[in-house]
Protein backbone atom coordinates (compact mmCIF):
# COMPACT_ATOMS: atom_id res chain seq x y z
CA UNK A 1 0.00 0.00 0.00
CA UNK A 2 1.55 3.31 -0.83
CA UNK A 3 2.17 6.06 1.22
CA UNK A 4 -0.50 8.94 1.23
CA UNK A 5 -0.45 12.55 2.46
CA UNK A 6 -1.62 13.18 5.62
CA UNK A 7 -4.95 14.68 6.26
CA UNK A 8 -4.39 18.27 8.01
CA UNK A 9 -7.59 18.49 10.16
CA UNK A 10 -6.06 20.95 12.63
CA UNK A 11 -4.80 24.69 12.27
CA UNK A 12 -2.03 26.05 14.55
CA UNK A 13 -0.31 29.27 14.82
CA UNK A 14 3.41 29.70 14.71
CA UNK A 15 5.33 32.28 16.64
CA UNK A 16 8.99 33.07 16.42
CA UNK A 17 11.39 33.76 19.17
CA UNK A 18 11.53 36.01 21.37
CA UNK A 19 7.64 34.88 21.89
CA UNK A 20 5.20 37.30 22.45
CA UNK A 21 2.28 35.00 22.36
CA UNK A 22 -0.37 37.99 22.93
CA UNK A 23 0.78 39.73 19.37
CA UNK A 24 -0.31 38.25 16.32
CA UNK A 25 1.38 35.14 15.17
CA UNK A 26 3.98 34.63 12.27
CA UNK A 27 1.94 31.98 10.75
CA UNK A 28 -1.93 31.92 11.84
CA UNK A 29 -4.14 29.15 11.46
CA UNK A 30 -1.40 27.05 9.70
CA UNK A 31 -3.43 23.53 8.70
CA UNK A 32 -1.60 20.70 10.29
CA UNK A 33 -2.15 16.93 12.12
CA UNK A 34 -0.95 16.03 15.55
CA UNK A 35 0.07 12.78 16.43
CA UNK A 36 1.82 10.81 18.89
CA UNK A 37 4.87 9.00 17.81
CA UNK A 38 4.29 5.34 17.25
CA UNK A 39 5.92 2.97 19.89
CA UNK A 40 8.43 1.35 17.87
CA UNK A 41 9.82 4.69 17.04
CA UNK A 42 12.86 5.38 18.58
CA UNK A 43 12.94 8.03 21.16
CA UNK A 44 14.24 11.71 19.94
CA UNK A 45 16.96 13.30 21.35
CA UNK A 46 18.36 16.88 20.84
CA UNK A 47 22.05 17.32 22.06
CA UNK A 48 22.22 16.49 25.60
CA UNK A 49 18.82 16.37 25.99
CA UNK A 50 16.17 13.56 25.19
CA UNK A 51 12.48 14.08 24.34
CA UNK A 52 9.99 11.02 26.04
CA UNK A 53 6.94 12.83 25.47
CA UNK A 54 7.57 14.54 22.00
CA UNK A 55 4.74 15.10 19.43
CA UNK A 56 4.71 14.93 16.04
CA UNK A 57 3.30 17.68 13.91
CA UNK A 58 2.80 16.86 10.42
CA UNK A 59 2.54 20.06 7.56
CA UNK A 60 2.04 20.44 3.86
CA UNK A 61 5.23 20.75 2.22
CA UNK A 62 7.78 23.66 2.62
CA UNK A 63 6.06 25.21 5.57
CA UNK A 64 7.98 28.04 7.25
CA UNK A 65 8.68 26.15 10.71
CA UNK A 66 11.97 26.35 12.42
CA UNK A 67 13.96 24.35 14.58
CA UNK A 68 16.90 25.59 17.14
CA UNK A 69 19.57 25.08 13.85
CA UNK A 70 18.09 27.83 11.66
CA UNK A 71 20.45 30.51 11.29
CA UNK A 72 20.94 33.46 12.06
CA UNK A 73 18.62 33.42 15.69
CA UNK A 74 19.15 29.42 16.33
CA UNK A 75 16.36 29.74 18.32
CA UNK A 76 13.26 27.50 17.65
CA UNK A 77 9.30 28.46 17.04
CA UNK A 78 7.03 27.71 19.45
CA UNK A 79 3.47 26.48 18.31
CA UNK A 80 -0.19 26.84 19.38
CA UNK A 81 -1.98 24.17 19.41
CA UNK A 82 -5.09 24.18 18.90
CA UNK A 83 -5.79 27.80 18.10
CA UNK A 84 -6.99 29.87 20.83
CA UNK A 85 -5.63 27.82 23.58
CA UNK A 86 -2.70 27.90 26.15
CA UNK A 87 -1.26 25.16 24.69
CA UNK A 88 2.11 25.69 23.65
CA UNK A 89 4.50 23.41 22.07
CA UNK A 90 8.98 24.68 21.20
CA UNK A 91 9.45 22.88 17.75
CA UNK A 92 12.81 20.63 19.10
CA UNK A 93 13.41 19.49 15.20
CA UNK A 94 11.85 19.80 11.27
CA UNK A 95 12.18 17.36 8.49
CA UNK A 96 10.77 16.82 4.92
CA UNK A 97 9.02 13.57 4.65
CA UNK A 98 8.86 12.17 0.98
CA UNK A 99 10.82 14.62 -0.56
CA UNK A 100 10.03 15.15 -4.29
CA UNK A 101 7.33 12.57 -4.33
CA UNK A 102 3.62 13.47 -4.51
CA UNK A 103 2.98 12.58 -0.40
CA UNK A 104 5.77 15.41 0.74
CA UNK A 105 5.16 16.80 3.87
CA UNK A 106 6.90 18.57 6.82
CA UNK A 107 7.17 17.52 10.41
CA UNK A 108 8.20 18.74 13.24
CA UNK A 109 8.74 17.78 16.74
CA UNK A 110 7.22 19.43 19.36
CA UNK A 111 7.85 19.57 23.44
CA UNK A 112 5.11 21.23 25.28
CA UNK A 113 6.44 23.67 27.44
CA UNK A 114 5.75 24.93 30.41
CA UNK A 115 4.29 28.29 29.37
CA UNK A 116 0.27 28.37 30.82
CA UNK A 117 -1.99 26.81 32.53
CA UNK A 118 -4.17 24.42 31.13
CA UNK A 119 -5.04 24.77 27.85
CA UNK A 120 -8.62 26.84 27.96
CA UNK A 121 -11.38 25.69 26.48
CA UNK A 122 -10.45 22.04 27.59
CA UNK A 123 -9.47 19.91 24.52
Amino acid sequence: MAFVLPTFNLVCDIFTFPYNFAAAPRIANQACQLRAPASNQPQFSSGLLAFTNAMMLLLPPLTDIRDQYCAPINSSDAVVLPVGTTCRYLVSWVNDIGKGFPNEHRMAILVKTNSGPWPVPIP
